[in-house]
Protein backbone atom coordinates (compact mmCIF):
# COMPACT_ATOMS: atom_id res chain seq x y z
CA UNK A 1 0.00 0.00 0.00
CA UNK A 2 2.93 2.40 0.74
CA UNK A 3 4.41 1.41 -1.92
CA UNK A 4 1.31 2.41 -4.35
CA UNK A 5 1.09 5.39 -2.40
CA UNK A 6 4.56 6.70 -3.56
CA UNK A 7 4.19 6.00 -7.29
CA UNK A 8 1.09 7.78 -7.41
CA UNK A 9 2.90 10.48 -5.29
CA UNK A 10 5.71 10.60 -7.98
CA UNK A 11 3.51 10.23 -10.89
CA UNK A 12 1.40 13.32 -9.87
CA UNK A 13 4.49 15.12 -9.00
CA UNK A 14 6.24 14.43 -12.56
CA UNK A 15 2.80 15.11 -14.30
CA UNK A 16 2.81 18.65 -12.68
CA UNK A 17 6.52 19.43 -13.31
CA UNK A 18 5.82 18.19 -16.95
CA UNK A 19 2.61 20.62 -17.43
CA UNK A 20 4.56 23.96 -15.53
CA UNK A 21 7.21 23.06 -17.94
CA UNK A 22 5.34 22.21 -20.55
CA UNK A 23 3.66 25.78 -20.24
CA UNK A 24 6.24 28.00 -19.56
CA UNK A 25 7.36 26.49 -22.92
CA UNK A 26 4.61 27.47 -24.29
CA UNK A 27 4.29 31.02 -23.07
CA UNK A 28 8.10 32.00 -23.88
CA UNK A 29 7.61 30.49 -27.81
CA UNK A 30 4.46 32.69 -27.69
CA UNK A 31 6.12 35.51 -26.53
CA UNK A 32 8.79 35.04 -28.71
CA UNK A 33 7.03 34.86 -32.19
CA UNK A 34 5.04 38.23 -30.89
CA UNK A 35 7.47 40.15 -30.23
CA UNK A 36 9.76 38.75 -33.36
CA UNK A 37 6.14 39.66 -35.35
CA UNK A 38 6.82 41.30 -39.23
CA UNK A 39 5.35 44.15 -39.30
CA UNK A 40 4.50 44.98 -36.06
CA UNK A 41 2.21 47.97 -34.73
CA UNK A 42 1.57 49.42 -31.26
CA UNK A 43 -1.43 47.56 -29.66
CA UNK A 44 -2.09 46.27 -25.95
CA UNK A 45 -0.08 43.42 -24.74
CA UNK A 46 -1.89 39.88 -25.71
CA UNK A 47 -1.80 36.61 -23.49
CA UNK A 48 -1.52 33.24 -24.84
CA UNK A 49 -4.96 31.64 -26.68
CA UNK A 50 -7.41 33.86 -25.81
CA UNK A 51 -4.77 37.33 -27.22
CA UNK A 52 -6.59 40.56 -25.56
CA UNK A 53 -10.28 38.97 -25.37
CA UNK A 54 -9.78 40.00 -21.67
CA UNK A 55 -9.86 43.40 -22.03
CA UNK A 56 -12.35 43.53 -24.43
CA UNK A 57 -15.62 44.30 -23.56
CA UNK A 58 -19.56 43.84 -24.64
CA UNK A 59 -19.48 47.13 -26.98
CA UNK A 60 -16.79 46.74 -29.19
CA UNK A 61 -16.78 50.39 -30.71
CA UNK A 62 -16.32 52.25 -27.11
CA UNK A 63 -13.13 49.43 -26.70
CA UNK A 64 -12.24 50.36 -30.31
CA UNK A 65 -12.23 54.04 -29.47
CA UNK A 66 -10.70 53.53 -26.33
CA UNK A 67 -7.68 51.87 -28.39
CA UNK A 68 -7.67 54.56 -31.42
CA UNK A 69 -7.60 57.00 -28.35
CA UNK A 70 -4.00 55.26 -26.61
CA UNK A 71 -2.29 53.55 -30.17
CA UNK A 72 -2.91 56.14 -32.91
CA UNK A 73 -5.31 55.41 -36.18
CA UNK A 74 -3.44 52.08 -36.94
CA UNK A 75 -2.95 49.64 -34.16
CA UNK A 76 -3.60 45.35 -33.79
CA UNK A 77 -5.52 43.70 -31.64
CA UNK A 78 -5.25 39.90 -30.72
CA UNK A 79 -9.38 38.10 -31.18
CA UNK A 80 -7.49 34.92 -29.66
CA UNK A 81 -4.97 33.77 -31.73
CA UNK A 82 -5.45 35.87 -34.76
CA UNK A 83 -3.77 39.28 -35.50
CA UNK A 84 -6.05 42.01 -36.62
CA UNK A 85 -5.17 45.41 -37.99
CA UNK A 86 -7.86 47.86 -37.08
CA UNK A 87 -8.08 51.30 -39.05
CA UNK A 88 -9.09 54.47 -37.42
CA UNK A 89 -9.28 57.08 -40.10
CA UNK A 90 -11.24 57.38 -43.51
CA UNK A 91 -8.98 58.33 -45.93
CA UNK A 92 -6.81 55.25 -44.92
CA UNK A 93 -10.16 52.61 -45.36
CA UNK A 94 -10.85 54.34 -48.65
CA UNK A 95 -9.20 51.95 -51.29
CA UNK A 96 -10.05 49.01 -49.09
CA UNK A 97 -14.03 49.94 -49.27
CA UNK A 98 -14.14 50.91 -52.61
CA UNK A 99 -17.26 50.77 -54.55
CA UNK A 100 -15.88 48.81 -57.62
CA UNK A 101 -16.69 45.12 -58.25
CA UNK A 102 -12.68 44.89 -59.75
CA UNK A 103 -11.58 46.31 -56.92
CA UNK A 104 -7.93 44.22 -55.57
CA UNK A 105 -8.96 44.47 -52.42
CA UNK A 106 -10.18 41.55 -50.33
CA UNK A 107 -10.39 42.09 -46.46
CA UNK A 108 -11.23 39.20 -45.25
CA UNK A 109 -9.00 36.92 -43.19
CA UNK A 110 -8.95 33.25 -43.47
CA UNK A 111 -10.55 31.28 -41.33
CA UNK A 112 -8.40 30.19 -38.85
CA UNK A 113 -10.55 29.60 -36.16
CA UNK A 114 -12.87 27.07 -38.48
CA UNK A 115 -15.86 29.20 -36.36
CA UNK A 116 -17.33 30.61 -39.84
CA UNK A 117 -17.11 26.77 -41.14
CA UNK A 118 -19.20 25.40 -38.07
CA UNK A 119 -21.61 28.00 -38.59
CA UNK A 120 -21.40 27.84 -42.65
CA UNK A 121 -20.81 30.93 -43.12
CA UNK A 122 -16.88 31.01 -43.99
CA UNK A 123 -17.61 30.85 -48.17
CA UNK A 124 -21.37 32.45 -48.32
CA UNK A 125 -22.64 36.08 -47.96
CA UNK A 126 -20.14 38.62 -47.92
CA UNK A 127 -19.68 40.35 -44.28
CA UNK A 128 -17.65 36.70 -43.30
CA UNK A 129 -17.12 35.35 -46.33
CA UNK A 130 -13.48 34.07 -46.64
CA UNK A 131 -13.78 32.77 -50.18
CA UNK A 132 -12.77 34.96 -53.13
CA UNK A 133 -14.57 33.55 -55.76
CA UNK A 134 -17.99 33.27 -53.69
CA UNK A 135 -17.28 36.44 -52.47
CA UNK A 136 -17.15 38.38 -55.95
CA UNK A 137 -20.17 36.20 -56.63
CA UNK A 138 -22.24 37.35 -54.00
CA UNK A 139 -20.99 40.70 -54.29
CA UNK A 140 -21.87 41.58 -57.53
CA UNK A 141 -25.71 39.55 -57.55
CA UNK A 142 -26.15 42.01 -54.61
CA UNK A 143 -25.29 45.21 -55.86
CA UNK A 144 -26.90 44.69 -59.06
CA UNK A 145 -30.50 44.06 -56.73
CA UNK A 146 -29.48 46.93 -54.55
CA UNK A 147 -29.17 49.55 -57.18
CA UNK A 148 -31.53 48.73 -59.27
CA UNK A 149 -34.18 51.60 -60.16
CA UNK A 150 -37.30 49.65 -59.19
CA UNK A 151 -35.81 47.94 -56.45
CA UNK A 152 -34.96 52.09 -54.97
CA UNK A 153 -38.48 53.25 -55.82
CA UNK A 154 -40.33 50.41 -54.16
CA UNK A 155 -37.79 50.68 -50.83
CA UNK A 156 -38.83 54.13 -50.88
CA UNK A 157 -42.35 53.61 -51.18
CA UNK A 158 -41.56 50.85 -48.24
CA UNK A 159 -40.24 53.24 -46.15
CA UNK A 160 -43.35 56.14 -46.44
CA UNK A 161 -45.54 53.28 -45.33
CA UNK A 162 -43.63 52.21 -42.50
CA UNK A 163 -43.33 55.89 -41.02
CA UNK A 164 -47.39 56.09 -41.34
CA UNK A 165 -47.93 52.34 -40.12
CA UNK A 166 -45.73 53.71 -36.93
CA UNK A 167 -47.69 56.85 -36.89
CA UNK A 168 -51.39 55.04 -36.66
CA UNK A 169 -49.40 53.08 -33.53
CA UNK A 170 -48.22 55.51 -31.81
CA UNK A 171 -51.62 57.61 -32.35
CA UNK A 172 -53.62 54.19 -31.37
CA UNK A 173 -51.86 53.45 -27.90
CA UNK A 174 -51.48 57.01 -26.66
CA UNK A 175 -48.31 59.44 -26.61
CA UNK A 176 -48.43 58.56 -22.78
CA UNK A 177 -46.05 55.53 -22.89
CA UNK A 178 -42.92 55.40 -22.39
CA UNK A 179 -40.83 53.64 -24.87
CA UNK A 180 -37.22 52.08 -24.96
CA UNK A 181 -35.57 54.12 -28.08
CA UNK A 182 -32.90 51.13 -29.39
CA UNK A 183 -35.94 48.80 -28.75
CA UNK A 184 -37.80 50.86 -30.89
CA UNK A 185 -35.58 51.04 -33.79
CA UNK A 186 -34.81 47.50 -33.80
CA UNK A 187 -37.92 46.56 -34.76
CA UNK A 188 -38.25 49.45 -36.87
CA UNK A 189 -35.42 48.53 -39.12
CA UNK A 190 -36.74 44.78 -38.76
CA UNK A 191 -39.94 45.67 -40.05
CA UNK A 192 -39.02 47.76 -43.21
CA UNK A 193 -35.68 45.15 -43.96
CA UNK A 194 -37.74 42.32 -44.22
CA UNK A 195 -40.64 43.99 -46.17
CA UNK A 196 -37.83 45.32 -48.63
CA UNK A 197 -36.15 42.00 -48.53
CA UNK A 198 -38.97 39.23 -48.49
CA UNK A 199 -41.66 41.44 -50.01
CA UNK A 200 -43.63 40.05 -46.75
CA UNK A 201 -45.17 42.19 -44.11
CA UNK A 202 -43.45 42.11 -40.60
CA UNK A 203 -45.20 42.93 -37.34
CA UNK A 204 -42.38 43.54 -35.06
CA UNK A 205 -43.28 47.08 -34.46
CA UNK A 206 -46.64 46.51 -33.67
CA UNK A 207 -45.93 44.10 -31.02
CA UNK A 208 -43.78 46.41 -29.47
CA UNK A 209 -46.59 48.89 -28.95
CA UNK A 210 -48.81 45.83 -27.69
CA UNK A 211 -46.36 45.50 -25.27
CA UNK A 212 -45.99 48.85 -23.79
CA UNK A 213 -49.74 49.31 -24.01
CA UNK A 214 -50.25 45.87 -22.09
CA UNK A 215 -52.50 44.74 -24.49
CA UNK A 216 -53.49 40.44 -24.01
CA UNK A 217 -54.69 40.41 -27.04
CA UNK A 218 -51.97 40.13 -29.48
CA UNK A 219 -51.97 38.18 -32.73
CA UNK A 220 -50.18 35.19 -33.97
CA UNK A 221 -48.00 37.35 -36.70
CA UNK A 222 -46.12 39.55 -34.30
CA UNK A 223 -45.43 36.56 -32.20
CA UNK A 224 -43.76 34.80 -35.40
CA UNK A 225 -42.03 37.86 -36.42
CA UNK A 226 -40.76 38.42 -32.57
CA UNK A 227 -39.71 34.63 -32.96
CA UNK A 228 -37.61 35.46 -35.64
CA UNK A 229 -36.23 39.03 -34.18
CA UNK A 230 -34.77 36.66 -30.91
CA UNK A 231 -33.01 34.28 -33.45
CA UNK A 232 -31.57 36.51 -35.42
CA UNK A 233 -30.41 38.36 -32.48
CA UNK A 234 -29.16 35.45 -31.00
CA UNK A 235 -27.22 35.18 -34.27
CA UNK A 236 -25.49 38.18 -34.37
CA UNK A 237 -24.05 37.01 -30.94
CA UNK A 238 -22.74 34.17 -32.31
CA UNK A 239 -21.23 35.25 -35.09
CA UNK A 240 -18.80 37.01 -32.42
CA UNK A 241 -18.60 33.86 -30.32
CA UNK A 242 -17.58 31.28 -33.76
CA UNK A 243 -15.06 34.39 -34.66
CA UNK A 244 -12.86 35.28 -31.55
CA UNK A 245 -13.07 32.16 -29.34
CA UNK A 246 -10.53 29.34 -30.27
CA UNK A 247 -12.43 26.14 -31.12
CA UNK A 248 -10.77 24.64 -27.94
CA UNK A 249 -12.77 26.58 -25.80
CA UNK A 250 -15.75 26.08 -27.88
CA UNK A 251 -15.90 22.25 -27.60
CA UNK A 252 -14.04 21.66 -24.25
CA UNK A 253 -15.40 24.35 -21.67
CA UNK A 254 -18.63 23.51 -20.01
CA UNK A 255 -20.29 26.18 -20.35
CA UNK A 256 -18.92 27.47 -23.72
CA UNK A 257 -19.53 24.27 -25.18
CA UNK A 258 -23.77 24.65 -24.10
CA UNK A 259 -23.60 27.73 -26.03
CA UNK A 260 -21.49 26.53 -29.11
CA UNK A 261 -24.61 23.40 -29.69
CA UNK A 262 -27.13 26.49 -28.79
CA UNK A 263 -25.81 28.98 -31.30
CA UNK A 264 -25.77 25.80 -33.86
CA UNK A 265 -29.04 24.94 -33.50
CA UNK A 266 -30.25 28.85 -33.63
CA UNK A 267 -28.71 28.99 -37.38
CA UNK A 268 -30.21 25.71 -38.15
CA UNK A 269 -33.75 27.19 -37.26
CA UNK A 270 -32.93 30.69 -39.07
CA UNK A 271 -31.85 28.75 -42.31
CA UNK A 272 -35.59 26.44 -42.52
CA UNK A 273 -37.12 29.73 -41.78
CA UNK A 274 -35.54 31.28 -44.76
CA UNK A 275 -35.60 28.75 -46.86
CA UNK A 276 -39.45 28.27 -46.21
CA UNK A 277 -39.79 31.89 -47.51
CA UNK A 278 -37.40 31.43 -50.38
CA UNK A 279 -39.52 28.20 -51.56
CA UNK A 280 -42.98 30.14 -50.90
CA UNK A 281 -41.84 33.04 -52.90
CA UNK A 282 -40.64 30.64 -55.69
CA UNK A 283 -43.94 28.83 -55.82
CA UNK A 284 -45.44 32.52 -56.14
CA UNK A 285 -43.81 33.62 -59.46
CA UNK A 286 -44.29 30.46 -60.85
CA UNK A 287 -48.25 31.07 -60.24
CA UNK A 288 -47.54 34.29 -61.49
CA UNK A 289 -48.35 35.15 -65.46
CA UNK A 290 -45.54 36.03 -67.49
CA UNK A 291 -47.22 39.14 -68.75
CA UNK A 292 -47.58 40.50 -65.18
CA UNK A 293 -44.79 42.58 -63.55
CA UNK A 294 -43.03 40.90 -60.72
CA UNK A 295 -42.09 43.29 -57.32
CA UNK A 296 -38.47 44.28 -56.88
CA UNK A 297 -38.23 43.16 -53.72
CA UNK A 298 -34.60 41.70 -53.02
CA UNK A 299 -35.51 38.20 -52.78
CA UNK A 300 -37.09 38.51 -56.15
CA UNK A 301 -34.36 39.71 -57.48
CA UNK A 302 -31.91 37.21 -56.54
CA UNK A 303 -34.51 34.30 -57.23
CA UNK A 304 -35.14 35.92 -60.60
CA UNK A 305 -31.38 37.12 -61.47
CA UNK A 306 -30.49 35.16 -65.16
CA UNK A 307 -33.99 33.77 -65.72
CA UNK A 308 -36.28 35.41 -68.45
CA UNK A 309 -37.96 36.93 -65.97
CA UNK A 310 -34.69 38.88 -64.19
CA UNK A 311 -31.87 40.64 -64.78
CA UNK A 312 -28.73 39.69 -66.09
CA UNK A 313 -25.60 39.54 -63.92
CA UNK A 314 -22.78 37.71 -65.16
CA UNK A 315 -19.52 37.02 -63.00
CA UNK A 316 -16.33 35.62 -64.31
CA UNK A 317 -18.07 34.76 -67.43
CA UNK A 318 -21.07 32.54 -66.15
CA UNK A 319 -24.73 33.18 -66.06
CA UNK A 320 -25.73 30.61 -63.34
CA UNK A 321 -28.73 31.63 -61.01
CA UNK A 322 -28.30 31.53 -56.93
CA UNK A 323 -28.98 28.63 -55.20
CA UNK A 324 -31.34 28.85 -52.22
CA UNK A 325 -28.46 28.11 -49.74
CA UNK A 326 -26.82 31.56 -51.64
CA UNK A 327 -30.16 33.41 -51.53
CA UNK A 328 -30.86 32.64 -47.52
CA UNK A 329 -27.08 33.71 -46.81
CA UNK A 330 -27.14 37.18 -48.53
CA UNK A 331 -30.88 37.34 -46.95
CA UNK A 332 -29.38 36.82 -43.56
CA UNK A 333 -26.86 39.25 -43.63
Amino acid sequence: MALVSLLLSFLTSDWLRVSAVFFATYVAWYYFKYFTRANPLPGPLPIPLLGNLLQANSDFALWADTLQEKYGDMFEVYLGPQRHIWLGRADLVEKIYTSSTKSNYFIHQPDSHGGLAELDMADKGLVLNCNLHTWKFNRKFLTQSLMSKNFLKEALEETTTRFAEIESYWAKHGHDKELDFPQWMTRFFTDSTTAMTTGRKATASLAYYQQIAKKSNSKSEPAETEEFLNHLLTWEYSMKFFVLLPPFLRNYVPILYNYNEKYKKNKEWLDEYLFGIIRDRKSEIEKTPEDMTLRSNVLTLLITANTPRGMSVEVEGSLRTMSEKEISSNMLE
